[in-house]
């Protein structure tokens, strides 16, 4: 078997490099052998816990999700999230990784593609924030889906003042906590806000 520093990197068009062999052809002549192969699908199984939160940064408004991945099966070798339009782009992931953005046919939904520099098993963690276009009708929590992922649990956080002004937010599908779970709670501002749960399909969260 040959080693490679491409392995399990993924590469456009032919995906990741599991493994590399070169027959030897001294050994191909004196010991003839049947050389078998086998593949075996990666049927990867994923938890995910995931919060998305709203703040100002530079006088503008910015959106972020933080996404807690445990690989339960297989290795994860890529996240894919429908994003909305409100979510402009100038993307930051922490940490660094590969992704892409897609337009599908028929999708409203921008697709983006996270792709780790190595498939990934255990649990890890990605950020991602970027700012937002304000849509008519004002500040919106981006309601950013985690796609192929049905162990996943939502939270939200939602300012509750800019500045000396105080915030009220108009919400639907949302189920008020005290607080997030502590495992989540790193790096999450949560001061003055208030936090939330994802409890149905789709939910709605506006400044009135």
């Amino acid at each position: 078997q040959l080693q490679s520093e491409k392995h399990g990197q993924f590469q456009a068009g032919l995906g990741r490099l599991v493994a590399a062999w070169d027959e030897v052809p001294g050994e191909i002549a004196s010991e003839p052998r049947q050389r078998m192969l086998s593949l075996r699908p990666n049927r990867s199984q994923l938890r995910t816990h995931s919060v998305t939160q709203v703040y100002r940064h530079d006088a503008a408004w910015w959106a972020a999700i933080d996404c807690h991945v445990h690989v339960l099966d297989g290795v994860c070798d890529e996240l894919q999230l429908d994003i909305p339009e409100a979510w402009a782009g100038l993307f930051q992931l922490t940490p660094e990784m590969p992704f892409e953005i897609k337009r599908l046919p028929g999708i409203p939904q921008r697709r983006m593609i996270i792709r780790p520099k190595n498939a990934l098993d255990g649990s890890f963690q990605v950020r991602v924030e970027g700012p937002l276009v304000l849509p008519a009708g004002g500040v919106r929590v981006p309601e950013i889906q985690l796609l192929g992922v049905p162990r996943s649990i939502r939270y939200v956080v939602m300012p509750n003042r800019l500045d000396q002004q105080k915030l009220a937010w108009e919400t639907s599908g949302l189920q008020r906590i005290e607080a997030l779970p502590e495992t989540l709670a790193a790096g999450v501002i949560t001061t003055n806000s208030t936090v939330a749960r994802v409890v149905t399909d789709h939910f709605r969260a506006r400044i009135k």
